[in-house]
């Protein structure tokens, strides 16, 4: 919604808004959802 670097000198929510802190890591989490893959867990045993 708003963030240090656009440059906002306020910000209105509706008397029944819920806001909230989102940390860089829970926001790169939703904006990026599907595009990464984890990678394939190696069998033991197998060559890496």
């Amino acid at each position: 919604m708003d963030s240090k670097s656009v440059g906002s000198d306020l910000s209105l929510a509706w008397p029944t808004a819920e806001l909230a802190v989102m940390g860089p890591q829970g926001a790169v989490e939703i904006v990026h959802r599907g595009n990464f893959r984890m990678p394939p867990t190696p069998r033991p045993g197998a060559w890496n």
